[in-house]
């Protein structure tokens, strides 16, 4: 009777141990599914931040030539402007609404994207206007071309280092 009892007891602690082990493999797969979808995120958001910095780019390009076109009195019809510009506006916007950072709904409301959708109004006003005068004082502001292309730079670079540091995490669901 006695060797049942031991082995009833070693067969309870058996079952036991592997309740135990079982419970370890299940966090142990938890933390390294959890561990791999933090890694996509952030292949992710590093992936919707080189789009921003890529249509940005486009978006920033065009906007120069054309200022230093009407700055030289070369104008762009208003209709060919819009034509050229919307494409690029809106992949740009679409970028950015596909975006979300700490502190604001989407990169969307960012001062960066804020500042560039001003400087397109100016150029587009230029252009409208037919005043290189005008041309000329949005290619003189520090604020403008130059300026955007480093700030495009840098701001990207850093959200990306606060992805990869993970600061934040920017897709959204």
């Amino acid at each position: 009777m006695q060797a049942a009892w031991i082995g009833l007891a070693g067969a309870v602690a058996g079952a036991g141990i592997a309740g135990i082990v079982a419970w370890l493999l299940q966090r142990r797969k938890e933390a390294f599914d959890a561990k791999a979808k933090a890694q996509a995120d952030r292949d992710a958001a590093v992936l919707a931040l080189g789009a921003v910095r890529a249509s940005a780019f486009r978006w920033i390009r065009f906007l120069h030539v054309a200022a230093e076109d009407a700055a030289a009195g070369r104008f762009l019809e208003l209709s060919e402007f819009d034509e050229r510009s919307d494409p690029l506006q809106n992949e740009f916007n679409v970028q950015t609404t596909s975006v979300r950072y700490p502190g604001a709904e989407h990169l969307f409301y960012s001062r960066f994207a804020e500042t560039l959708r001003s400087i397109h109004g100016d150029v587009r006003r230029a252009i409208a206007n037919r005043s290189s005068d005008q041309a000329d004082a949005i290619l003189a502001r520090t604020d403008s071309f130059q300026w955007m292309l480093s700030g495009r730079r840098e701001v990207t670079t850093k959200w990306i280092n606060n992805v990869m540091n993970g600061r934040w995490i920017t897709t959204n669901p």
